[in-house]
């Protein structure tokens, strides 16, 4: 199922209003990632997933034809190194788990994020939502959900809230823009603390929650 819905509350100036804090944030998070090479990371799982997945710099086959795609795209701003980052993510959890993945993209018309999510199989169910079909369409046992930077810190939470019950084991929720301004570094330091959560990952342009039970209550930091 493939179902695309364009984000009413996109505000245009929600990425261009803090950039002298985000420029001190980005400072700040280059001196606090210790964690780059899996240094302090307990998970056997999260370990290998940071050090030969998340920071894999070797370009997959699909990656050139994105591109040349993502240049005819509405979508512009989004950012490639995340998607491929998604994209590592999703084959790895796909090689991982042996089965088609469920996975959910909050506030996007189909752009590159989109593409990236799509291209590790076609057997993996790609669901794009908006704030409204978001609580229609979403089902138990999600692997993979990507929020997009358009909506308010408080939709956020709201979207976490609902989704973290929904992530399968090894499911992940991804927060895009949690530096972008301070509300959302709070609403990502409430969402780490969340008894839900038991481990995250860092990784400036975006914020990936983990709910594994079987992992110990951790927050990593790594420069990609």
């Amino acid at each position: 199922m493939q179902i695309c819905k364009k984000n009413s509350n996109f505000a245009p100036n929600m990425r261009k209003r803090t950039t002298f804090h985000s420029v001190c944030s980005f400072i700040k998070h280059l001196f606090a990632a210790w964690n780059t090479t899996g240094e302090g990371i307990h998970s056997p799982y999260l370990f290998h997933l940071v050090r030969f997945v998340l920071r894999d710099k070797n370009p997959f086959y699909c990656f050139a034809d994105i591109e040349r795609k993502h240049a005819q795209l509405m979508n512009c701003d989004e950012r490639t190194d995340i998607g491929q980052m998604m994209f590592r993510l999703v084959h790895f959890m796909g090689q991982y788990e042996k089965r088609p993945l469920q996975i959910v993209e909050i506030g996007a018309t189909y752009g590159v994020i989109s593409a990236y999510l799509s291209a590790p199989s076609s057997r993996n169910e790609v669901s794009c939502l908006d704030e409204n079909t978001l609580y229609i369409y979403a089902r138990e046992g999600i692997d993979v959900v990507y929020a997009h930077a358009v909506y308010t810190p408080d939709e956020i939470w709201q979207f976490a809230d609902f989704l973290l019950p929904r992530l399968t084991e090894k499911g992940v929720l991804v927060v895009e823009g949690i530096h972008t301004s301070k509300e959302m570094e709070q609403v990502w330091a409430e969402l780490k603390a969340d008894s839900r959560v038991r481990s995250s990952i860092d990784v400036y342009h975006a914020g990936l929650l983990f709910v594994d039970k079987h992992y110990l209550k951790r927050h990593y930091i790594v420069r990609l």
